[in-house]
């Protein structure tokens, strides 16, 4: 980006300019890609929002230029690319936040610099963002609230990095020196808790200025209290309703509900070997008897519920289920069948609203939104009967969700039976993927095929845009990703087929796009989990499932896994751990699992042609609403309660239980 006024957009392995060069009418201040693969610009007059794959400007808006006339120095995306934040200059020398759906400014600017801010970027864990400003420091701010977190001096501070462990930052001057600073051991806790599970205390101010850079370590306010988390609970039984850390990082203090006592739990090192090695030590929580913090539980029972009664059930289709899919809106799902029919349902009351028959029975189906209707995509061909091999033509059909009218198709080029559809994050494109070995990406403007399909070279299962926009793909012999810039395949791995000699049947990726979760069958029923950049699987599988994993789907929030079996379970993990904490049983296979939009409920499907509704559990609920757990379940114990009454929110503990809750790190909202 330049003050010409263009950005040029370059081919790395060529150098060669990709196209001609945007114009963006004014000084180009900044330029910065977004995790879905669009670029943000700030200019001298306003921030503009670009789609490399059409390259047409989707946005612009006048950002700090709307304010005192200043200009937009810098930008940087939120790590799920629904946020921008931009810098200011001159009479707004501020932070603002940006919901690029809207374009509207979210909460207050971000205030404390007195001068122009050069330069702001975010931590590799997206929780804390740093700024250099002409005020001769750089700050460090809680990126959920706008918290200034902590402040560190240096003249004339243009330029800022983090490292790439997020443990340092660096910032450079106007004076040609470069000071490497260390982020305080509080704030990286918290922000490896994710969106940062401490809350300074805001009443306080500023509680330090780090003038030596070479210092480690802060002075803290006295008495400070931090809270960690609340959890609804059963009122009749004396648990504990808030916890929190003293700044001495010492002590655990709980309060219990009205009336009843309170426990004070003390906070140690498990050793002194540890003290003399230099590593940090590991820390026990003990109340009477010495618990270990990660063994919290119930009695020494597991927090995972087994559940059997659904809320509701959505009774119609007359074969199998094959797809699931939500509209954005959060009130309804369709569903697709082998009986030929597609049908939405209203979510509220189970009621059918909407029955279209087809011609041939329906493989896949999916949402998407053309400007203010709703439009319902879908597979539709002849049945293979087992041979997966012979010739058929299967065919993808638009149509409007309301009316059922045909806005495109059929567009052919499968040559097979289509099972999977995903959607890029910026809605542009749509992939279908066939056990004819290809997988076919479609403009969702024009419907046109965007170029020739990507060559797999064996069944297809399941495909799945990453939210950096790379596709991820399972079939029969491996997994792959692919970059749909340069359509190159640009990683390949046994998968599950290298145990057993199993499928890869299933995959969703991390948030962060870091991370590949896949499901196998055959021998090799488990899930596992690889590091992208690797290719290596990362930890032990997650096991549990009796049978054959045919699909997995991520909460909203990105913190919880469902997978469907043909062991007649869907079974609930946590992420970051892989520990099942809740399990739904069926009377026959499960074949599709979707979330609900406000993530509290699982839908379900299977060969009776039922779909079932299914609740997440409240202390469940309130672990992914503070992101990831704290302390892992106790994977020994089993099992801990039975869901008897599907319309209740809660669940029934063991008689005589009234040991404390599990503490979670994680702000509860």
């Amino acid at each position: 980006g330049s003050y010409d006024g263009t950005v040029i957009l370059w081919d790395t392995k060529t150098w060669q300019k990709k196209g001609d060069p945007l114009k963006c009418g004014a000084h180009v201040t900044w330029v910065r890609f977004s995790p879905t693969g669009q670029l943000g610009v700030a200019t001298s007059e306003d921030i503009q929002i670009w789609d490399l794959y059409r390259r047409e400007r989707l946005a612009q808006f006048k950002g700090h230029t709307n304010f005192n006339n200043s200009w937009n120095v810098s930008l940087t995306w939120t790590r799920d690319g629904s946020h921008l934040l931009s810098a200011g200059n001159g009479n707004d020398s501020v932070l603002r936040s940006w919901d690029t759906s809207t374009l509207k400014q979210v909460g207050n600017p971000w205030t404390g610099h007195d001068s122009t801010i050069n330069n702001i970027m975010l931590n590799p864990a997206g929780t804390l963002l740093a700024s250099a400003s002409n005020d001769h420091t750089v700050r460090l701010w809680q990126l959920s609230t706008g918290t200034e977190v902590a402040r560190y001096e240096q003249s004339d501070a243009s330029r800022v990095a983090f490292s790439v462990d997020g443990h340092f930052i660096f910032s450079g001057s106007f004076d040609g020196k470069m000071s490497q600073w260390a982020i305080p051991e509080d704030v990286l806790a918290a922000a490896r808790c994710d969106h940062m599970a401490v809350e300074l205390n805001a009443e306080a101010g500023p509680s330090r200025v780090k003038k030596n850079p070479k210092s480690h370590l802060d002075r803290e306010i006295p008495g400070q209290r931090h809270n960690i988390a609340e959890r609804r609970v059963d009122s009749s039984r004396p648990v504990v309703t808030r916890s929190g850390f003293s700044t001495d990082a010492e002590h655990l203090t709980s309060n219990r509900l009205s009336g009843m006592k309170n426990f004070f739990i003390r906070m140690r090192p498990s050793s002194d070997k540890a003290k003399q090695t230099g590593h940090r030590p590991k820390r026990e929580a003990s109340e009477v008897v010495d618990v270990p913090l990660g063994q919290a539980t119930y009695d020494g029972k597991q927090l995972a519920g087994t559940h059997k009664d659904p809320v509701k059930t959505f009774e119609g289709h007359e074969e199998y289920i094959t797809s699931i899919s939500t509209f954005p809106d959060g009130k309804r799902i369709a569903t697709a069948s082998y009986d030929k029919t597609i049908r939405i349902w209203r979510l509220e009351d189970g009621r059918e609203m909407k029955k279209w028959v087809v011609k041939k029975i329906v493989g896949a189906l999916l949402i998407l939104r053309d400007g203010k209707n709703w439009q319902v995509v879908s597979a539709e061909g002849d049945d293979p009967h087992d041979d997966f091999d012979k010739t058929m033509y299967w065919q993808l059909w638009v149509r409007d969700a309301e009316t059922g009218r045909v806005v495109a198709g059929p567009l052919d080029g499968h040559t097979n039976i289509v099972l999977a559809l995903d959607i890029s994050s910026d809605g542009g494109i749509m992939a279908s993927g066939s056990y004819d070995g290809t997988v076919i990406l479609w403009d969702t403007k024009t419907w046109q095929k965007k170029g020739d399909p990507l060559k797999c070279g064996a069944h297809v299962f399941c495909v799945r845009f990453s939210p950096t926009g790379q596709l991820g793909v399972a079939t029969s012999e491996d997994i792959q990703i692919w970059d749909l810039y340069g359509r190159e395949r640009l990683a390949q791995f046994k998968g599950h087929t290298n145990f057993n000699n199993s499928w890869n049947r299933s995959l969703t990726w991390t948030r962060d796009g870091f991370h590949l979760i896949s499901s196998g069958v055959g021998n090799d029923s488990v899930l596992r989990s690889w590091d992208t950049s690797t290719l290596k699987q990362i930890g032990n599988p997650w096991t549990g499932h009796g049978s054959a994993i045919s699909n997995i789907m991520l909460n909203p929030a990105g913190t919880l896994l469902a997978s469907a079996s043909y062991d007649k379970t869907v079974r609930l993990w946590q992420l970051p751990t892989g520990t099942e904490v809740a399990r739904y049983e069926h009377s026959e296979m499960v074949f599709r699992v979707r979330f609900s939009v406000d993530g509290r409920f699982i839908l379900s499907g299977g060969p009776d042609g039922k779909i079932s509704q299914w609740e997440i559990p409240e202390d469940v609920l309130a672990v992914a609403r503070g992101y990831p757990m704290a302390v892992e379940l106790n994977t020994e114990a089993g099992p801990s309660r039975v869901k008897k009454n599907p319309k209740s929110h809660l669940d029934t503990l063991p008689e005589g239980d009234s040991g404390p809750a599990p503490q979670y790190c994680g702000k509860a909202h």
